[in-house]
Order: structure tokens, then C-alpha cells, then sequence
């Protein structure tokens, strides 16, 4: 483990108030140097070993294997504020589940990266490599407090044995990140009134955009169009990151690079950390062969690029692969862009100079972090599953979770259809547990309406947009559902309220009374529920396709509701509207101000985040900030109208994100700690 890595990021958090706190970040790597084990050697082929298995590094069903993490916890922790253990592996087929447990406690599964195919075929069949992170849930941190984690890889667990070898997979490197404080209490300070703020942070999160330097190297078989590069194969970046203090942590870290492929074939280049900068003065490299220049440093990132136009592309970068305290002193950062990994025809090209490195960093530089420098912060995508399987409902997905049958679990509500015909409600009941849900197609069925599945008219891009609500007083649930035609029904339970089956619906309204007509928002509505003014009631928040957001103030009781007007949402004093349409909001305060915030979705797959500069009670909005997914602004493919709604899928303090989309699937992405991940501002 590289002891630079644990260092303290956060000194006496309250002094204020007489309580300390020091928050460290300790990452422990496992890999074949520092465990052995199964971890594949540096350099060596994946494919080493007897075909067709190829073992030993290559694990099958009946080849199960683990491995102890233990982060030196400097002091015994008074909390783990988040950990994410993250494992390299090569060769993980979407259709074998590999489960990840960690003492004893399931974390979750491997996942494939986005060009593994399983064609069998040498001409169809290709794999790579992809690194899978996995938040600790609540009862993992608790086995965590010891310092200590005994990791366990079950292989293959769709073909378990004795069926036989079905699925196997290679492993590189895992490393567990863990973020965690010590407190204590000063008695020769006095301690404030607990019903006072909290003092002043010292830690801040810090995001720095650099450019390559510019400098000038030899050419080397170049294929025209201005390109500059090393070799056929090579293309080196170096960024000055003098503006980072040295004091200062990287936390994450992005490149971007101007590609294109001329041929359209999926290619992938790998990029490497190289640990000698003194070319970038000489502005030689000491070349003996420069088509043939190996980075002398681990690798730390795939770019996968099929485009036939120029566009930039980018990744994640490995962070823990390497130290970046010696890039710090000395100022300067080395990356060689190699490729094309899987041996496909190199023509896709690369500009020298039309690079980006962007990264974040943690600082103990006494500044107090603002609310204004927080938001929601996203793990990676996921994709919720059942019986191993991606779930995917007919037309657009729109998913929410709510316990349907009261049993302490929170199951998936999904909202289905599309273009025309009548769309449904399908329901997963959780098998598994509050803080991991599982999900199987024998536990699904859909929304009733008395004898028959409950239905929307479809049109265009919507189905059925339900919410779950206790709307009257009888205290059984019942579902408010958007409509395509802008429209909203309210279906009440006419049975009970863990079995529900609802009425033929009625259409809400506005106005008084012999003056009210239907609630209509023109198209799409897309609706959450929330007292808005902090009256004690419920109240209605609704996009449509112009953009908007509508509000329909409750002027009955909480369990009568009764709309009398509709108001829009103002941004600087005009009417907000989302960018490219299709909103689709959800309201919870997401940076912990006090305040109500508002995410939306929009028809581009985005997902947009406002933040309340009014109050609780009177909400203002000044402009939007795009959500990001590791730090990377969410952009579903294509114009996918992402359709996002918050909920608390692992049951711990950080508030989780489901989406749905054209593809009728069920994105999810995790909360985690404003330590660990920051947006895109």
C-alpha cells in the first residue's frame, strides 16, 4: 500500500465547538506483487496457461478464490463515512455472474465491459478488460471498523457447480478505498448550542482543467491531416499541473482526446502513466525505436472509439494505479496513448495537441467548503437486473421504487410503453434485502384495475408515468399516472394496502369549484409529489414536453386534495425551461442546505440538477448544473428523454438516482460521499 495515499485531509473540522475531527483516505491494493494469489503478473497474457482453459489465472466455476484487504486505519474510526473496492478484470460476460462478497456480506457483481461480446468465433468473439466498482453498504462498513476485509469471488454463479466450467475470468488488481474520521471532544474549549451551525470546513474539493503542453517531437510515419504522433501505434501527452498545490490529494481524474476511426471498426486504445517528464524540456523523447516506445508506468485507462468523424472521447483514469505525489513536485504528468489494444487496423488518429486532463483534488487549505460546490454525487451506472438479466419493459422505462406489498422492502415500480396502444405498470417484488435489492421475473406482475391490468393511452414517447401515493385517507396506497396527453389520473386502491388493486381512474383537476378542468400540461406529463410550500400538504410538481415545470398548490387538505390555480417555475424571473424539453422532476434538497432542489431529466438523456437560492418554503432557481456519473456529465445515448427519480436504494445517507429511458431500462446510479465523487460544475 503507498502510505502518500493515506494521508489526513481534513483537521480540526469544529473547532468552533471544541469537537475535532481528522478524515483520512487509505487505499489498500491487491495484486499479484503485494497478494499473489490468482492476480494476473504484470505484462503477462490473460490467455497464459492450456487451452481451452487456460489456468491458473484464468478462474471457472469450480475455481472460487479470495484475498484479505487491510487499510491501515491510522486511529480507530468513530465512523466510515464510504468505501468502494475496486477489481480489474478481463473477460466478464454479461451473462456469467461473478459475486463479489466481502467477510461474508454480498457487495456485488463484476460487470462486462461495453465491447465484450460472447459470439463464439474468433472472428466474433472479443474481450477486454473493465474495472468494476462496488460501494460498501452500511453492514459491510460495520465489518469494515476492524481494518480488516476478506474478499470472496464466487465464479460463475449463473452455472454453479458441479455444471461444469461455463464462464470464466481473470483478475489484475483490487483495491479498496476507504474514507473514514476519529473525533473527540476538547473539555478547554466550550462546546455551542446544538441548535447553532456547525463551524467551518477545511476541506474542499478543487476541480483543475489543463491542456498538453506544447512542445515539439519528431514525427514519425506520420498519415497526414496535421496529425503529430510517435509512431503509428504511439501519441504522448504531458500537462503542467503547477497549479496544484503539492499539499493537495487527487481524488479522480478524466482525459479526453480528439479521435476519429477511419474504418468504423470499434478500437481501443490504452493510456499509460509514464514516470520520466524530462522530454518535455529537451522536447526529444530518447527514442532508440519510436514506432516501438513502451510507457515505463502502469496503465490506466481504455478509450474505446468506433466514430468516423473527429470527436473528443473520455475516460475515467485509474488514480490508484500510480502515485501522483511525485507529479506533484515535480509539476509535470506524462501519459502515452497506445493502440490499438485489440489489434484491429490502426487508423484511427490522434491530435497531439487537441487533449484535455481534468482533475480533482481534496485540500486542507483552511477555505470553507460552500454549499454552492455541492451536489449530487454519482457513482457509476448500473443496470437493475433480474434473474442475472438486464430488465427491459416494452417501450420507455419509467422506474420508481415503494414497498408495494409492505414487507419492510422497497420494490421496483416501472412505468412501460410507448408510441401507441395501452400501456402498463409492472411491478418486481425485492427478494433480497434493504440495502440489495434483487429482483426475478417470477416475482413481477403488473398493476391491477380491478379484473384486468391497469392501463395508459401511449403516444409518442411516454406510456405511463406512475408515483405511488397515499392520496385519500383510508391509508392504503394508490397511483397518480402522467399521461402522454399531458393529463393526470388518480387510480385508488379498492382492495388493501398490501395487496392493492385500484379503480378505473379518475382525471385530477384545477380550479374551483364548477370551474375546474382537467390538469393538462400540453404533453408528457411527468409529475412528483411534494409539499411544495411546507403547508403540511401535498402538492403537485409537473413537466411536460415544452420544458416547463408546472405547480399545482394544494389549497384542500393533505388528504383531500384540492387544486385552485397552476403556476410555473421561474428562473431569473422568467419561466424555467429545460433544456431540449421533456422535463422530468423530482425534488429533494441535494445539497444539503435545508432547501428543496429540483432533478430533471430531459429529452437528451441528461440529467440536470437546480439548485434553490429562495427557501424551503419559496423556491428560487438561478440556471442548472449537469449531474455527472464519476464525476463525468450524464448523457444517455442518443435522445433517450431520461426520465430520473430519487430514491434511497441502499438504505444509507446518500441519495441514489433510478432513470429511465427509451432503451426500457433501468439505469441506477449510487450516492456516495462528496469525498469520494464531484459533478461536472
Amino acid at each position: 500500500m503507498n502510505k502518500s495515499i493515506a494521508v489526513c485531509i481534513l483537521a480540526c473540522l469544529l473547532l468552533a465547538s471544541g469537537s475535532f475531527a481528522e478524515t483520512y483516505v487509505v487505499t489498500d491494493t491487491r495484486d499479484s506483487n503485494s497478494w499473489g494469489g490468482w492476480f494476473l503478473p504484470d505484462g503477462m497474457d490473460p490467455e497464459t496457461g492450456s487451452p481451452p482453459n487456460y489456468l491458473p489465472y484464468y478462474r471457472w466455476d469450480d475455481n472460487d478464490w479470495g484475498w484479505t484487504h487491510t487499510p491501515v486505519l491510522e486511529n480507530l474510526p468513530t465512523e466510515i463515512i464510504s468505501a468502494t473496492l475496486s477489481i480489474e478484470a478481463y473477460d466478464v460476460d454479461s451473462s456469467g455472474i461473478h459475486e463479489i462478497y466481502g467477510d461474508g456480506i454480498y457487495l456485488g457483481t463484476l460487470t462486462s465491459g461495453q465491447n465484450q461480446t460472447e459470439t463464439s468465433g474468433s472472428e466474433g468473439y472479443k474481450v477486454e478488460w473493465n474495472t468494476t466498482k462496488l460501494s460498501l453498504d452500511k453492514d459491510a462498513l460495520s465489518e469494515l471498523m476492524d481494518g480488516t476485509m476478506n474478499i470472496w469471488m464466487n465464479i460463475d454463479a449463473a452455472h454453479p457447480e458441479p455444471e461444469g466450467s461455463a464462464r470464466g475470468v481473470t483478475l489484475r488488481k483490487s483495491a479498496l478505498a476507504v474514507v473514514y474520521t476519529d473525533s473527540y471532544d476538547d473539555p478547554n474549549v466550550p462546546q455551542d448550542d446544538p441548535n447553532e451551525p456547525s463551524g467551518d470546513s477545511d476541506v474542499q474539493l478543487k476541480t483543475y482543467t489543463f491542456s498538453p503542453v506544447d512542445v515539439s517531437l519528431p514525427t514519425i510515419n506520420d498519415p497526414g491531416d496535421g496529425i503529430s504522433q510517435i509512431g503509428v501505434e504511439q501519441a504522448w501527452f504531458a500537462f503542467d499541473l503547477s497549479s496544484i498545490p503539492d499539499e493537495e490529494q487527487v481524488v479522480s481524474a478524466s482525459f479526453s482526446a480528439y479521435i476519429r476511426n477511419y474504418t468504423g471498426t470499434p478500437t481501443e486504445r490504452t493510456l499509460w502513466y509514464h514516470s520520466d517528464d524530462s522530454w518535455i524540456v529537451t522536447d526529444l523523447l530518447n527514442l532508440s525505436d519510436p514506432g516501438n516506445l513502451p510507457a515505463d508506468g502502469p496503465m490506466v485507462g481504455i478509450i474505446v472509439h468506433d466514430n468516423d468523424n473527429w470527436s473528443f472521447i473520455t475516460i475515467d483514469i485509474d488514480i490508484i494505479a500510480h502515485d501522483w505525489s511525485s507529479d506533484l513536485i515535480d509539476n509535470y504528468i506524462t501519459f502515452m496513448l497506445s493502440g490499438p489494444k485489440n489489434g484491429f487496423n490502426s487508423s484511427g488518429e490522434v491530435y497531439l495537441n487537441s487533449a484535455e486532463l481534468e482533475v480533482t483534488t481534496l485540500s486542507g487549505s483552511g477555505q470553507v467548503v460552500d454549499n454552492n460546490d455541492v451536489i449530487l454525487a454519482l457513482g457509476p451506472e448500473e443496470l437493475v437486473q433480474a434473474d442475472g438479466l438486464d430488465i427491459v419493459v416494452s417501450g420507455y422505462s419509467v422506474p420508481s421504487c415503494f414497498d408495494w406489498n409492505n414487507d419492510g422492502l422497497q420494490d421496483l415500480v416501472i412505468g412501460e410503453g410507448g408510441n401507441s396502444g395501452n400501456a402498463k405498470i409492472l411491478v418486481y417484488l425485492n427478494i433480497g434485502t434493504e440495502s440489495h435489492p434483487q429482483f426475478m421475473d417470477s416475482f413481477s406482475f403488473y398493476a391491477k384495475s380491478y379484473n384486468s391490468d391497469l392501463t395508459c393511452p401511449a403516444s409518442g414517447c411516454l406510456g405511463c408515468f406512475p408515483r405511488v401515493v397515499y392520496w385519500d385517507d383510508d391509508a392504503n396506497k394508490d397511483v397518480l399516472a402522467g399521461q402522454a396527453d399531458g393529463t393526470i389520473k388518480l387510480f385508488l386502491n379498492t382492495w388493501t394496502d398490501n395487496m392493492p388493486v385500484f379503480d378505473d381512474g379518475t382525471f385530477l383537476t384545477v380550479g374551483k369549484a364548477d370551474l375546474e378542468s382537467n390538469i393538462d400540461v400540453g404533453a408528457r406529463a411527468t409529475l412528483s409529489v411534494v409539499d411544495w410550500n411546507n403547508d403540511g400538504k401535498k402538492d403537485l410538481v409537473v413537466g411536460g414536453l415544452d420544458g416547463k415545470i408546472h405547480i399545482f398548490i394544494n389549497e384542500g387538505t393533505d388528504t383531500e386534495p384540492d387544486f385552485f390555480c397552476e403556476s410555473l417555475v421561474q428562473e431569473n424571473g422568467s419561466d424555467l425551461i429545460v433544456p431540449s424539453g421533456r422535463s422530468s422532476p423530482d425534488v429533494l434538497d441535494l445539497d444539503y442546505d435545508g432547501r428543496k432542489d429540483i432533478l430533471t431529466g430531459n429529452t437528451e438523456g441528461q440529467l440536470l440538477f437546480y439548485r434553490n437560492i429562495g427557501t424551503d418554503d419559496a423556491p428560487e432557481f438561478s440556471g442548472y448544473t449537469l449531474v455527472g456519473s464519476n464525476s463525468v456529465a450524464i448523457d444517455l445515448a442518443g435522445t433517450p428523454r431520461s426520465r430520473p427519480f430519487l430514491c434511497y436504494w441502499n438504505e444509507d445517507d446518500y441519495p441514489d438516482v433510478l432513470v429511465g429511458a427509451g432503451d426500457g431500462k433501468v439505469h441506477l446510479y449510487m450516492g456516495v460521499s462528496i469525498l469520494d465523487d464531484i459533478s461536472e460544475k
